[in-house]
């Protein structure tokens, strides 16, 4: 309804209602209307593993959403603010690892993306609305003609790579067993990754779909799937900055926690701490290397 008020001349003037826009939609609010439609589509079902911000490559990599079912669809987020600076590397780099891929652009990027990408990657388009963006399939994913048994080796971390191969010589490092992994069929390769993530994340990944039952999925059950809110309930408080940013820092310490052991007693009352620190179920167990000096890692 129209309202009133004196301007600078002290004459009335009417104020029109404002016109709704849709704001620029977030990375989160992006996923989960991404998940709305794969859920729509059953490519996100009962069963399926769900991961947001895969750290991939020594972190070097960051997959914005990977779908785990028979195979790993990695999706790639390109909202309205994002530039395209990185899009070619990206490809390359999950190209390699993962069965299938795809990106997902705002719609002002759409023409450059298809540009870009080899017409097997997939494409959906994001259409911000006043209600929240809106994702559409533009082409369906095909498998990925250049995954190697490489890219998926080197996106394991070394605890899976052990199980993967069986515990290996005593001085073994990490150059070791991925020259022991490449013996392996390149299909067994792929169990054993898209087995490590199951693991890794299927309990972050129920409790978010268990969370939207019912109704549509939103930001803050995308923010649910971080692995380390527990532990970082347990360690700090829960601010609005601890809950929107992902820091890889809390990626670091679950996988190099176990290689160091538990932690002091002595560091953890400097840090206000009583007790261990709980990693989650899937951190690898602490190993002693049988010879001094030599790396775990």
């Amino acid at each position: 309804m129209p309202t009133h008020q004196n301007d600078s001349t002290g004459r009335a003037s009417t104020l029109l209602p404002k016109r709704r826009t849709a704001a620029a939609a977030g990375e989160a609010e992006v996923k989960a209307a991404l998940l709305n439609l794969l859920r729509g589509r059953r490519t996100v079902r009962q069963g399926t593993t769900v991961i947001s911000e895969l750290g991939l490559g020594g972190y070097k990599n960051r997959a914005d959403l990977v779908i785990v079912n028979d195979r790993t669809h990695r999706f790639e987020v390109k909202t309205k603010l994002d530039t395209l600076a990185r899009l070619d590397r990206q490809v390359e780099a999950y190209s390699a690892t993962f069965d299938l891929v795809s990106d997902v652009a705002a719609a002002q990027h759409m023409n450059a993306v298809i540009s870009r990408v080899p017409t097997w990657l997939g494409l959906y388009e994001v259409h911000e609305r006043a209600g929240g963006p809106v994702v559409k399939l533009i082409r369906a994913a095909q498998l990925s003609p250049l995954r190697t048994k490489l890219g998926v080796i080197r996106s394991l971390p070394l605890f899976a790579l052990r199980r993967s191969v069986g515990n290996g010589e005593a001085t073994w490092r990490r150059a070791e067993y991925e020259a022991a992994a490449e013996t392996l069929a390149a299909r067994t390769l792929r169990l054993h990754f898209a087995t490590f993530l199951r693991q890794r994340f299927e309990q972050t990944s129920a409790e978010m779909m268990q969370g939207a039952v019912g109704r549509p999925i939103e930001a803050d059950d995308v923010k649910r799937l971080s692995v380390w809110r527990p532990l970082r309930a347990e360690l700090e408080p829960v601010t609005e900055q601890t809950t929107s940013c992902e820091s890889f820092d809390w990626e670091t310490y679950c996988s190099m926690a176990a290689s160091f052991g538990p932690v002091p007693n002595d560091v953890l009352a400097k840090l206000g701490h009583v007790s261990q620190p709980t990693l989650p179920r899937w951190a690898p167990t602490p190993r002693r290397s049988a010879l001094a000096g030599v790396s775990d890692c």
